[in-house]
């Protein structure tokens, strides 16, 4: 006769064993690695324009420094990791909307040359250029 499955605490001691910290450092530069490469000019906002936004943050990060160091379980950990990734993307959204001409670019003078670069998920690069000027339809 096969053993009855187990329920309660022990069934779910995979998902509540402790994390190393260096395992739930990678997860957090893995999970915040995607936010904006403004960020710092972002935080600095906060500071003058939303402190209690950047009160909060501040908070956050350090709980999840905390968490990292007080061998805290996988599960817990990302629960919080998505809370302060949230709240990232909410501050950045918050600047967005403050200073919406900063991210736009001053026309080039005519004969003028642009290229963009896009960073692929291979890493590849990219190199999208043309010429900028009046259509050529135009006198």
């Amino acid at each position: 006769m096969a053993p009855a499955p187990q329920r309660g605490r022990h069934a779910s001691t995979a998902s509540s064993q402790p994390a190393s910290p260096l395992t739930l450092q990678r997860q957090y530069a893995t999970a915040t690695r995607p936010l904006s490469l403004h960020f710092a000019q972002i935080d600095a906002w906060l500071v003058d324009n939303e402190p209690v936004v950047w009160q909060q943050l501040r908070q956050a990060d350090d709980e999840l420094f905390q968490l990292s160091q007080l061998n805290v379980s996988e599960s817990r950990y990302q629960a919080a990791l998505a809370a302060f990734v949230a709240r990232c993307e909410e501050a950045e959204q918050r600047y967005y909307e403050a200073r919406p001409s900063e991210f736009r670019l001053p026309p080039l003078p005519e004969g003028e040359r642009i290229a963009v670069y896009y960073e692929l998920n291979d890493g590849s690069m990219h190199k999208v250029s043309g010429h900028i000027g009046p259509p050529s339809y135009l006198p």
